[in-house]
């Protein structure tokens, strides 16, 4: 998935959590907790060849049409 997914993207996944623990080199225990991905989903629009997402159109002003 790493070379598919770029920061920033929405994700959904399933899968299980998982928590390890180790010593560094001073001799403090550490713990890490990490997902063991089943499946996922790209969400969000699409991203264009430079990674980046699509500039979206500017948004109309209709404030003159609003009954109040």
């Amino acid at each position: 998935a790493g070379e598919l997914l770029k920061k920033g993207q929405l994700v959904y996944l399933e899968g299980k959590l998982q928590t390890r623990n180790w010593e560094d080199k001073e001799g403090v225990k550490r713990y890490t907790t990490e997902v063991l991905c089943d499946t996922f989903t790209m969400l969000g629009r699409k991203m264009d060849n430079n990674g980046e997402r699509p500039k979206s159109p500017p948004l109309e002003d209709d404030e003159d049409d609003l009954p109040f």
